[in-house]
């Protein structure tokens, strides 16, 4: 079975944080994707989180070791069934409509190999926002 987009998720330790992220990508208004989480010798409790994944389309691939991010993205990538690829980190949260977004803009250029977003930082003590332009990204 196909879907549009395939989201690779590397995860290592990261609990409270993946569960944001898996409730973000839930959240979309475009649906066809799968996720691919790929645990980086992630901790018991980010593996909890990663297994009550609810999404119909979420595999978890086995993965004992950290062999770092690039390596956990080209696993999933080889298994990827979408149309489209987007790297998620398992601490960034993806607003309701990054989806929809995205694929609007591909179908409006379609010369376009590779499309970015702007990111809205938010820590304990402050929020900024990087990569608001093209110029930017």
């Amino acid at each position: 079975m196909s879907v549009v987009i395939s989201v690779i998720i590397p995860f290592q330790n990261e609990t409270e944080e993946l569960q944001h992220c898996l409730n973000g990508l839930q959240a979309q208004t475009f649906q066809d994707f799968e996720i691919i989480l790929v645990p980086d010798g992630a901790s018991i409790q980010s593996l909890d989180v990663a297994k009550g994944c609810v999404a119909k389309k979420c595999t978890i691939l086995e993965n004992s070791e950290a062999k770092g991010q690039s390596i956990a993205r080209q696993r999933a990538i080889s298994i990827a069934k979408g149309q489209f690829i987007a790297i998620h980190d398992a601490d960034d949260v993806s607003l309701p409509k990054r989806f929809d977004k995205q694929l609007e803009w591909f179908r409006d250029h379609p010369s376009l190999d590779i499309l970015g977003t702007a990111a809205h930082i938010i820590g304990e003590d402050y929020a900024w926002d990087v990569y608001q332009s093209h110029d930017h990204i």
